[in-house]
């Protein structure tokens, strides 16, 4: 038998020791790391590498393409010959397990099915994609790279999942329809986490030493920061992976529900498909069967992948990093009076002790003379413990008060917010009334210009506009004169010879 050692999959080992950032949920991270370890335990103990069924679980992570037949969904092989065959095929990927670029041997890696994708998009055989997940997530660069393609994908794509965590959300979101399977299907897991290796941590800082150059003092500063004892520069980058994972979501997602709620969405459960559905992160229930035929439906009607309900700027990143700063500030208040109040508690138990034990010796020593000068410092002791006390109670209280003020601010700014909605809301009203009232003004312009060449044109003896005739006529004041003083009017003007 070969050594375990030569059956080890060195790329996901790589990958899992590699103090990776992750867009997973680490209870399925758990599960897919633990049935890799029992595929090397078999091998260890004898098993043959072709009766763990390996094959068979990479068979069923290829892509295939689905038609409809008088019997039922039809199956094929996506190749070229297949997908030329006849049109309304549906593109049926597959993302399952531990979400990576690269592939292993049992599943297949993004940076594959982003090529199937590109391949599907340039078929017109191809209607569009039908994508069924059972993934708890992974590699972050990995979900993106099958959003941006997804996105750009220029035909409909509905999603079903088993289970759809983290990462797996985040790469589909462009969909124009997610659906879970059945009631027990769970969509969420929204987050990130950095997962370091301390061993190879330790022996990182036991065996070598790192020169930076004096032009780089940023380089590789989190991994600095942890060797003086601080996850600050770690818990920085996955803050700023989480706000754009957040701001992707939100991009997609018409999350339903008050801000609370969107930020318990946001905060990393996962959810059944009631739930899932109640809070926007889904469509609906459905079939692997109804899901193809809603993939040719939104073809016929030219649908393409969802279009982006917001857009990410700097604005929105701004914002979002002003509010992680102030939920930071905020937890560390918490934390400070946290600490104050154990402190307090300690102190008082002490206190209390000292107390007791004072007690007791005030009563023995009142049968003891020699002792006197022995009870006076304890009970100075107690004394000085009750001012410890009365201390810690101010120190409590002034962090009390500070806590008002930031929840007082807090409230001031969703007042200001609120405030400036409604400004803004009175400004379009007012728009809307000056647009109107100029509307009106034209129309009583429009119409007096009428009534003003009609007036001209009954002034020279002329028909209004729109009912002129070749005929000259005469002037209205050559008709008023003549008829007054009875007198003939040449029908010429020419004079005569």
């Amino acid at each position: 038998m070969k050594p375990m050692s030569k059956k080890r999959n060195k790329r996901i080992e790589g990958w899992i020791e590699g103090n990776p950032i992750l867009a997973i949920d680490e209870q399925l991270g758990i599960e897919y790391l633990g049935s890799y370890l029992s595929d090397l335990d078999l091998l260890e103990k004898g098993v043959k590498f072709s009766d763990l069924g390996i094959s068979d679980r990479r068979e069923k992570s290829q892509p295939c393409l689905l038609s409809a037949t008088t019997t039922g969904l039809q199956t094929a092989k996506f190749n070229a010959k297949n997908a030329n065959s006849k049109a309304n095929q549906v593109l049926h990927l597959k993302l399952n397990g531990a979400m990576r670029n690269e592939g292993g041997l049992s599943s297949r890696g993004i940076s594959d099915m982003v090529e199937d994708i590109r391949e599907g998009a340039s078929n017109p055989n191809i209607a569009g994609i039908l994508m069924e997940v059972d993934s708890g997530g992974g590699s972050p660069t990995a979900a993106a790279n099958l959003m941006s393609a997804l996105e750009q994908f220029s035909k409909p794509v509905v999603t079903v999942y088993h289970t759809m965590g983290s990462g797996a959300v985040w790469g589909t979101l462009p969909s124009n329809k997610i659906y879970a399977l059945s009631l027990n299907s769970r969509a969420g897991s929204i987050g990130v986490f950095n997962s370091i290796n301390k061993s190879i941590f330790k022996y990182l800082s036991k065996n070598y030493i790192d020169v930076y150059s004096s032009l780089s003092g940023n380089k590789n500063r989190p991994f600095r920061q942890l060797q003086q004892g601080s996850l600050a520069g770690f818990e920085e980058v996955v803050d700023q992976m989480a706000m754009i994972f957040h701001q992707e979501v939100k991009r997609f997602r018409d999350l339903d529900g008050d801000n609370e709620q969107v930020l318990h969405t946001l905060s990393g459960e996962m959810f059944f498909a009631k739930e899932a559905i109640d809070r926007g992160l889904a469509d609906g229930i459905s079939s692997i069967e109804e899901a193809f035929k809603e993939v040719l439906v939104l073809s016929q009607n030219g649908a393409k992948t969802k279009s982006p309900a917001i857009t990410i700027n700097s604005e929105n990143i701004s914002s979002e990093n002003t509010k992680i700063e102030d939920m930071k500030k905020l937890n560390d208040l918490l934390s400070s009076i946290q600490n104050t109040l154990n402190a307090y508690s300690t102190e008082d138990n002490s206190a209390s002790a000292a107390a007791s034990e004072n007690t007791d010796a005030v009563d023995q020593e009142t049968n003891q003379e020699e002792t006197t000068e022995t009870n006076t410092e304890e009970v100075e002791t107690v004394e000085a413990s009750d001012d410890k006390i009365s201390q810690l109670e101010s120190k409590f209280t002034e962090l009390e008060s500070n806590l008002n003020t930031v929840v007082g601010q807090l409230a001031t700014t969703v007042e200001a917010v609120g405030n400036l909605n409604a400004s803004i809301e009175a400004n379009n009203e007012s728009i809307a009334s000056r647009l109107e009232a100029i509307n009106s003004t034209l129309q009583n312009l429009s119409t007096h210009q009428k009534d003003l060449e009609e007036t001209q044109a009954a002034a020279i003896g002329k028909k209004p506009v729109g009912s002129q005739t070749t005929e000259l006529n005469l002037s209205t004041s050559e008709k008023t004169f003549a008829g007054k003083a009875r007198i003939a009017v040449p029908i010429s003007r020419k004079k005569t010879a």
